[in-house]
């Protein structure tokens, strides 16, 4: 039986709310930038503020060298967060497996950078989930022989879409904002949340959604993204509905507009729902992994999470964790 024996999240030191957006891009001044941006208030980000004032980041391609601090610092934060939690040393973890939409290099990948900093020698090697980490981490592991599985299991999921944003055009500072998560498992030691069942998938997802090119910069179509999202995850919530009472949902981490609206469908009370995307903005793969991680010390003795995730890289799916 495969378990979540901790998590944790790292944001970064800057940042960037209403009043910053309008002082990067005067054309969204006396604008609802709240609306605009689906519900979100503000969301971090590791550019450099000195930079980013400067440059507007217009060229995201040179954002690599000014930096607050890299990807690799904050994964690192949440990986030492992870580990206290699960009150265990890092020569226990067996095995890294690391996922990012935002490389500074393609090689080492993010998790032979952890195994480094770490200081211990692992397998480590980073995959593809869809822009849905959690799910699709915890999909792949289950499907391993126990045996072939080692003793504590360490996933990182680093995203920092931010760097790769233009501020002064269009409506994607108004979502992205930059998250690096955590999470330690194992099918053999004891855990806080146990898989009671989890469903991933791997599909194209809607063409100009959601988009990183060549030469690194993202480009966001809200309403695409918006409607893809809805509707992957009303298919998936349909099939959830007689585990919905009484739990703890974690939804797509896309806007609190899309949270609200999919709560109010569902009829899953505000109390019951967790999410984080309102003040951190829309961290991609590590969205659902780090509002797990922001209520971890609140998890009681009994109960369930249900996380329903859809990634705009394609990734969608479910996952019902037992407390």
């Amino acid at each position: 039986m495969l378990r979540l024996v901790s998590a944790g999240a790292a944001f970064p030191a800057l940042i960037i709310d209403s009043k910053e957006l309008e002082n990067l891009q005067p054309a969204l001044i006396g604008q609802d930038l709240v609306r605009l941006g689906g519900g979100i208030v503000s969301r971090g980000s590791i550019l450099n503020p000195e930079y980013l004032h400067r440059t507007k980041n217009t060229d995201p391609w040179q954002s690599k060298d000014e930096l607050s601090a890299a990807p690799s610092d904050l994964t690192f934060k949440a990986v030492e967060l992870a580990l206290e939690r699960a009150g265990i040393t890092a020569d226990q973890i067996g095995l890294i497996i690391g996922e990012t939409i935002s490389p500074m290099e393609t090689t080492p990948g993010e998790g032979q950078r952890v195994g480094k900093r770490l200081n211990i020698k692992v397998p480590a090697y980073d995959v593809i989930s869809g822009s849905s980490a959690l799910l699709h981490y915890l999909s792949v592991i289950s499907r391993w022989n126990e045996e072939s599985i080692p003793d504590y299991v360490l996933f990182v999921s680093a995203n920092t879409p931010t760097q790769r944003t233009r501020y002064d055009q269009g409506s994607e500072g108004l979502y992205f904002g930059d998250c690096c998560s955590a999470m330690i498992v194992s099918s053999r030691k004891p855990g806080r949340l146990e898989v009671r069942d989890i469903k991933c998938s791997l599909r194209a997802a809607p063409p100009g959604a959601c988009e990183f090119d060549l030469y690194g910069t993202a480009r966001l179509n809200p309403e695409a993204a918006a409607s893809f999202v809805l509707s992957k995850a009303r298919e998936i919530l349909n099939k959830l509905k007689p585990e919905l009472p009484g739990s703890f949902v974690i939804l797509p981490q896309f806007s609190p507009q899309v949270v609200a609206t999919l709560c109010d469908e569902f009829g899953i009370a505000p109390a019951n729902c967790w999410s984080n995307v309102g003040n951190r903005g829309f961290t991609l793969g590590s969205g659902t992994l780090s509002v797990l991680a922001e209520r971890w010390q609140q998890l009681g003795r009994d109960g369930q999470v249900i996380v329903c995730d859809v990634g705009l890289g394609g990734g969608y799916g479910y996952a019902v964790l037992k407390i």
